[in-house]
Parts: C-alpha cells; structure tokens; sequence
C-alpha cells in the first residue's frame, strides 16, 4: 500500500500562528513536534520502505519536508505549483504513483491529511490495513473513513452506513448511504443519535485505476490534464508541465469533483479517537488534558473558564472573567473570538485579503 500524507492547505483558520509562510502543519501545534513529524511517526508501522510514503505539499515548502522528513525520497514529495483543493490534487498525487508503479501493478492508495488526530493511531492503523484486503476483493470500491465523535458538531460532515458488505481484521466495510454536509439544529441532533451515522474524515483508500477512472467519467478535464502531467514524469521537462497543467485544473474538492457521485463508496467506521485540527475550539480540547483553561506564555487569568490564551515571549496577558475565549498574540497580530466561533476565522483572513494587509497572512 502506498500513503499519501496530503499537506497542501495553508490553515488559514489557526490564524495567527498559522500563516502563509509556515502553515500549522509545519508547527508544534500540540506538542514539541510539528504535526508533519507526528504524521509520519503514526504511520511509520504501515511502510514495508520509505519509498511506500509520499507528501503532497505546496512548492515553497518542499524543502522543509526534506528537512522534518530526511529518510523521505525527494521524488516521494510531490510539489503542488498552486493550491487547487483536494481534487486535483489527488488526482495528481495518483498519477504520479501509478507513474512510479511503471505499470508492475495497479497500487493502492491510502489518502491522508497531515493535520487529522486519532488518539486510538493503532486502531486506525488496522482499519487502514483492512481497507486494502476490502479493496484486493472489491477493486471498483473506493474506502472512506469514518469515525465516532464525542459531542455533535455542526462544522463537520457526515456519512451514513448501511448494511454490513464484508468484514477484514475486524473492520466491517458497509455500502454507503448518504452523505449530509454539516448539518444543524434538529438534524444534527438526530444524525448524532444515529448509530450509523459517523463523521466524515476526508481520508481514502482506493485503487489507482479506480480513482482515476472515476476521474474520467465525473471530471474528464481533470483527468485530462493529471493524465498529460503523468507522460513527463521522471522527465527534464516534469516540473514546467506540472505547474502548466495543474494551474489549469479547477478548484475542487475530492467530494465535489468524485466521492458524492461515485456508486461503490464503502464506509468503514470506527470509534478512532479521530479530530482535526482545522480550528481553534478543537486544538484546545485536543491539548486540554482535562484542565479548565490552556495557556502558553506568560498568562494570568482572574474567574476564567474554558479559554485558550496564547501570549508571546516578553509580553504578559491578563484575563478576567471570561469563559469560552480564544485569545492567540502572535506579537505582531492578535485574534480573540468566543470559542463556538472559532470556525469564523477563515473569514477574518479573508477580511484581511480584502483589505489588503497582506503582510500578515
């Protein structure tokens, strides 16, 4: 099996410790490792080589992979010209492996994010392993990983499973029934109350034919151009078609551009101890361990419940009676917003675009 750790965003949404120059998954957002050396560590038990790990990234950080990842092959770090969603770039990143294959074999393909947690990495491990005996007895199937959550939440997506097709290592692999894009209210309540309802993760294991294949019926013109890109790799010319032909693609998420129009989608689902860390309400109770408040810095709060304060070196934060904050200094910005709206913070970044203060993204 090969994996691919996908870490082309830029999280916008951990701004102002995430910026444009060095994104969060370059940071040690949750302990003294950024979370790319995380990654690669709960995944070290699935490569029988290094040669089986690739890493999708953004061109200027290329060499920072090399850096946090040295034993990674450099043809192994496919570097994104320019961001294009999930879509094209798992389109990419499965040409350049079937490329690589040279035709001995038609490989599967575990697609990753950097920046998802699972406190149970073992049991997601088996799943992903399971996955690919599902896929040597269902070819045409494409895998998604579903996982239980703790508490409903309205900013995630979510899948419901039906009846139970096949079970390896202790993974049951069901036939999907429908997806429900973050859903609120009554619904939400009800969805999380459904014992066949499970968060979406936007993790994949597929087969290389059947992805881009799937390519080729709902998104022919990405398919097209992956497929043009794929004839020049291990070419002098490689580098120069990619940023030709991938800045042609449109900008799609893996969701949008296949895995909503696909037929044999299997879920397999589990209690995984799975988060992102796509916003701030979720790093904090991510690096709580139990405890009311979570401070870096030099902090001093007064009748304050459930925050996060981030404070920068040489510089003291003061908080009083508040609950459910998230303060973050960065020395050079400040974000402070109310815990639930959180979520919000890609649209202040946008703001900030808009008014063109660039040199703070």
């Amino acid at each position: 099996m090969k994996i691919v750790i996908r870490a082309g965003g830029s999280g916008t949404r951990l701004w102002p410790i995430s910026r444009q120059k060095k994104p969060k998954h370059f940071l040690p957002l949750l302990g003294s490792r950024s979370l790319m050396e995380e990654k690669v560590d709960e995944l070290r038990p699935l490569l029988n080589r290094w040669n089986d790990l690739y890493i999708s990234v953004s061109r200027p950080f290329v060499p920072l992979v090399r850096k946090l990842v040295p034993r990674l092959p450099e043809k192994n770090i496919i570097a994104e010209p320019c961001g294009r969603n999930t879509g094209p770039a798992i389109a990419l990143e499965t040409a350049i492996i079937e490329a690589a294959a040279r035709g001995q074999d038609d490989p599967v393909i575990a697609s990753l994010t950097v920046d998802d947690v699972f406190s149970e990495a073992g049991r997601f491990r088996d799943s992903l392993r399971a996955a690919e005996k599902f896929l040597q007895h269902h070819p045409l199937w494409i895998v998604a990983i579903a996982s239980s959550v703790k508490k409903p939440d309205p900013g995630l997506s979510y899948i419901e499973r039906g009846r139970t097709m096949a079970r390896y290592g202790g993974q049951a692999f069901s036939r999907s029934l429908r997806w429900i894009e973050k859903p609120s209210g009554g619904l939400l309540t009800r969805l999380f109350k459904n014992p066949n309802v499970y968060a979406h993760t936007g993790l994949y294991v597929w087969k290389a034919s059947t992805i881009l294949s799937l390519f080729e019926k709902h998104e022919p013109n990405v398919y097209a151009l992956s497929r043009r890109i794929q004839q020049y790799y291990g070419r002098a010319a490689f580098t120069r078609k990619l940023e030709q032909y991938f800045t042609a693609m449109p900008s799609l998420s893996i969701e949008e551009a296949v895995a909503r129009k696909a037929k044999n989608i299997a879920v397999a689902a589990g209690d995984f101890g799975w988060s992102d860390t796509g916003k701030w309400y979720l790093v904090k109770d991510l690096i709580s361990e139990g405890k009311n408040n979570v401070t870096r810095g030099r902090v001093v709060t007064v009748g304050t419940e459930d925050s996060l304060i981030y404070s920068p070196r040489g510089k003291v934060a003061g908080i009083v009676g508040v609950k459910g904050l998230i303060v973050v200094d960065t020395g050079d910005a400040l974000l402070v917003c109310p815990k639930e709206r959180s979520g919000d913070v890609k649209t202040l970044v946008d703001r900030l675009k808009e008014y063109k203060l660039n040199r703070y993204l």
